[in-house]
């Protein structure tokens, strides 16, 4: 019987040849708050992240359509359906066509950094070379559970570089990228009444992590010609710098190493103004490592002999036939996508690829769309939303069968947008954070509870919500949305299930969500906003409770720029107004009232 690995090298060789790759644009979340990047101001509504921001709490999901191979110019991306608190800016897309680069610094309190540079070496009809440097950093005493103060930081930076050439009819894309940060553990928790004096183990007091990324992409232009197509590879060496100390050691551990390769393509087919068809494909290559002993798993696994999250390597293999038509007065496509792992012991997954989108008027319009697929999960991703886990832990990859949306986009007049959904999604072993026990004495101590871990579950989950955006004549602009989230979750695993029962909680994820945001622009050179950004019903898993009641979250921010020329412009911005010491992860709480004070420079 022939494998998949034996099917590999023919497929590969395949997609080399002509198929279009699938958009794996790596996302690289850098867990910000409190700054901001200033830019020449345009009244569109935009969002970036602040230093400390709450992480991402949904799975980071593989786009299966996006063929982007350039490395992102955004510091910290948050993908997702609910993006919790992400910091509104003024800022447009950079017109880096025009000049020659920008600088922008920025300091405030909690000696909070920003520094954002490009400089565009080739700006040429053909060819395109620009090169941008990225940094953020905060430090400052926050006071713990335990009324302890302790100095918190993080140090995030990041080089990239992005080349494209123009050539007849098609479109070369290179990118390489460098990111260091630099992060404490700086959360503690109340103790349980029983001291813990068995295996005591040593969390490093800092961590730092290199992660270093390459994306290149051929791609066909947009011309009248029938067929086109996408190929492109990308990838990352990713390692993370300490690790847990053995129990009754001082020995200096290493934390996971780990590597992706993605190689995807795309080729598509325009038979009529009518009917098109295509197919995605895309093979996804991951390797994990970490230096484990095994006196570390005498301390911390169920079995002390055991190396298998030691060493992983696994890879899938996915395809997309799909075909995209029109039936009266619908635009539609139809698909299957399917996974195919490297593993015989895996099963082959497969998922629906439906929508389609009709009109119900002149002011009106309906969409609907149902999919799933392969959720695929690296330490690199989990630590983006969580800098916090487990420095040994291997994240498995999740299943989603079904993820349905609707939604009507309405504009009752001609500057109001008003768009109701409804969603649901079913999402097979799906990682869930929880602080390790601290109570359970023969495994670990008080200290491993500074770390998170993961516990997999089968999610349900409902979402009811709409957005508002109303522009005034270029002068006022609001926006709003809000979300309300309904989950079920159980385990295959029958004692896990029978310890949830009556406590299904999807940890740290909102029930409820909303934003509201306000930008004025009452003369040319001075822009206004206002956001108020809510998070309620969030759970999280403590040494006591399964189901313990995290604070609601409650973020008001207000913020200006004023223009000086063309080239100059001065901002200033004040966070969390309201004061609020919420935990975003159980025992690590963020900083209250902050201000930042900046300029940004084109040249």
């Amino acid at each position: 019987m022939q494998t998949h690995g034996n099917l590999y090298p023919t497929l590969i060789l395949a997609l080399l040849c002509g198929v279009q790759a699938l958009a794996q644009t790596d996302q690289d979340t850098l867990i910000q708050r409190d700054l901001i990047l200033e830019k020449d101001y345009v009244p569109v509504i935009e969002s970036t992240d602040k230093l400390l921001i709450l992480p991402e709490t949904e799975p980071l999901t593989q786009k299966k359509r996006n063929a982007d191979f350039s490395l992102s110019g955004s510091p910290a991306p948050l993908k997702g359906v609910y993006v919790p608190l992400p910091a509104p800016t003024l800022i447009t897309e950079y017109p880096a066509s025009k000049k020659w680069g920008y600088f922008s610094f920025a300091g405030g309190s909690k000696t909070a950094f920003l520094g954002d540079a490009q400089v565009n070496l080739l700006r040429q009809s053909k060819q395109t070379l620009d090169v941008r440097l990225l940094h953020r950093s905060i430090f400052g005493d926050i006071t713990n559970s335990m009324a302890e103060t302790k100095r918190s930081f993080m140090n995030q930076n990041r080089l990239m570089g992005n080349y494209t050439l123009h050539l007849p009819g098609h479109e070369l894309k290179v990118g390489l990228g460098q990111r260091y940060n630099a992060w404490n553990y700086y959360g503690l928790w109340k103790t349980p009444s029983d001291p813990i004096t068995v295996n005591d183990v040593t969390t490093p007091d800092n961590q730092w992590l290199s992660d270093s990324e390459y994306a290149i992409s051929l791609a066909s232009k947009q011309t009248k010609q029938a067929l086109s197509y996408n190929v492109g590879l990308n990838g990352h060496l990713f390692y993370l710098g300490k690790g847990i100390n053995a129990p009754g050691t001082t020995s200096k551990t290493k934390g996971a190493r780990e590597g992706t390769f993605n190689i995807k393509g795309k080729l598509a087919y325009q038979l009529s103004d009518n009917l098109a068809l295509g197919v995605n494909a895309g093979l996804t290559s991951l390797s994990y490592r970490n230096p484990v002993t095994h006196i570390l798993y005498q301390a911390f696994y169920d079995n002390p002999t055991s190396t298998a999250n030691a060493f992983a390597k696994q890879s899938w293999l996915e395809v997309n036939p799909y075909a995209q038509f029109t039936w009266k007065q619908w635009k539609l496509e139809a698909g299957l996508n399917v996974a195919i792992p490297s593993l015989e012991s895996e099963r082959v997954k497969w998922a629906p690829n439906l929508s389609g989108s009709t009109s119900l008027s002149d002011k009106a319009a309906f969409r609907v769309s149902l999919d799933g697929g392969i959720l695929v999960s690296t330490y690199r991703d989990g630590l983006d939303r969580n800098p916090y886990l487990d420095p040994f832990i291997n994240l498995k990859s999740a299943y989603q069968p079904i993820n349905l949306e609707a939604a009507i986009d309405w504009r009752p007049i001609k500057d109001l947008r008003l768009t109701p959904r409804v969603g649901y999604s079913r999402t097979n072993n799906k990682a869930f954070f929880y602080n390790a026990m601290p109570g359970n004495t023969d495994r670990i101590n008080l200290a491993y509870g500074q770390l998170f871990s993961a516990l997999y579950m089968n999610e349900n989950r409902l979402s009811i919500g709409s957005e508002a955006y109303y522009n005034f004549r270029s002068k006022l602009r609001f926006f709003a949305e809000a979300h309300y989230n309904q989950y079920i979750n159980y385990s295959d695993n029958s004692v896990i299930d029978n310890l949830l029962a009556g406590r299904r909680k999807a940890w740290y994820q909102p029930g409820v969500d909303a934003r509201f945001r306000l930008d004025a622009s009452p003369i040319k050179q001075l822009s206004l906003f206002a956001d108020y950004q809510i998070m309620a019903l969030r759970y999280a898993s403590t040494s006591t409770d399964f189901m313990h009641r995290m604070d609601d979250i409650h973020d008001l921010s207000l913020g200006a720029s004023w223009k000086l020329g063309n080239n100059v412009q001065l901002f200033v911005r004040l966070n969390n107004l309201l004061d609020q010491r919420y935990e975003v992860w159980n025992a690590y709480k963020v900083h209250g009232f902050s201000a930042l004070i900046g300029g940004y420079v084109t040249f």
